[in-house]
């Protein structure tokens, strides 16, 4: 059962102890994320034998999945809860990496598909993830204090690259050692799920505030639009089109 509370926590031990859940949370996610994408599953398709093309489609599907993000803002909307849309999304998304970690199995009697399950499974994976996201960032901005917000986020940032420098270095060196086999990367996926699972672990204990507003006070639609309105929020998402479309120009 996931915790809930009645009001947004005001003892200080408890928002202490949500703060701290969120931190190693956050520590664990990062290492899910990053033995799950970057190098890690480039490396991983190539060895499985994807072309330049697909090694573009893996690249693409992050981005892709963001769409998915409207599919979760109304998920809390319908249900007026965040932890169970977070909680067991984030789950099986994370859990999905067994299938791809076992695909190597099927490789020699399935090798024609092999690239393209690869895909379903880690845009499936995405796809959940995008849900969650929107999820967690609703529930934790309302378990963390408005003003602590800036310290928090920002030392909660400085953990997660811990853990991101970390991981990239220890994840490399292992592939280094031991020859960079489609069984290290196996090894590696496996070492994400369990973190991954921690890391879940460790979320589902944060008790979750009700939401501010009543799903059924407004339409959907209408409330998704309603940031518009802010001309502010326009130029902001203006500068975060173009300055996306820049980088990920130029990122290849």
């Amino acid at each position: 059962m996931l915790p809930s509370i009645a009001r947004s926590p005001s003892h200080f031990s408890e928002v202490r102890r949500s703060l701290s859940l969120s931190l190693y949370d956050g520590f664990f996610a990062s290492v899910y994320a990053v033995l799950t994408g970057g190098f890690f599953l480039t490396g991983f398709a190539l060895s499985l034998g994807a072309t330049e093309w697909e090694i573009g489609l893996l690249a693409a599907l992050p981005f892709v999945a963001n769409w998915f993000q409207f599919v979760g803002s109304y998920l809390v909307q319908r249900m007026g809860r965040r932890a169970p849309v977070c909680v067991w999304t984030a789950t099986t998304a994370r859990l999905l990496w067994l299938l791809v970690a076992l695909l190597p199995f099927s490789r020699r009697s399935h090798e024609d598909w092999i690239i393209w399950g690869l895909m379903v499974l880690v845009a499936t994976s995405y796809f959940l993830g995008a849900i969650s996201a929107v999820a967690w960032l609703s529930w934790i901005a309302d378990v963390v204090p408005e003003n602590l917000r800036g310290r928090f986020f920002g030392r909660r940032n400085m953990f997660n690259g811990i853990a991101t420098v970390g991981t990239s270095l220890i994840g490399g060196w292992f592939l280094d050692a031991w020859g960079k086999t489609l069984s290290d990367f196996q090894w590696l996926f496996l070492v994400a799920v369990m973190a991954g699972l921690m890391s879940i672990g460790f979320l589902k204990r944060i008790p979750e505030p009700p939401l501010t507003s009543s799903p059924q006070k407004q339409a959907y639609f209408r409330a998704l639009l309603r940031p518009l309105i802010d001309a502010n929020f326009r130029r902001l998402l203006l500068f975060t089109m173009v300055w996306s479309f820049g980088v990920n120009l130029a990122s290849p």
